[in-house]
């Protein structure tokens, strides 16, 4: 994994682990404020996806206001 400077990203490439337990395959995805990864749980065996957030308190207050509306719209499930 890097971390550019100039852009505040994490950048994985596939075979990489995140969080000790999330092998990354691909990037599925880039936004303003993230980077949208397809990954194997390695303790489930399950594909999944993880959005890692870029390094700037704006994007991190941006993420967290994301993550209360889709904990409300899965509550609404």
């Amino acid at each position: 994994m890097s971390r550019m400077p100039e852009y505040d990203r994490l950048l994985c490439k596939p075979g990489e682990i995140i969080g000790k337990n999330y092998r990354v395959i691909s990037m599925i995805g880039e936004g303003t404020f993230s980077n949208v990864y397809l990954c194997v749980d390695l303790q489930n065996d399950v594909e999944i996806v993880i959005k890692v957030c870029r390094n700037k308190r704006s994007y991190v207050l941006a993420a967290e206001d994301e993550i209360k509306t889709i904990k409300y719209l899965n509550s609404l499930d």
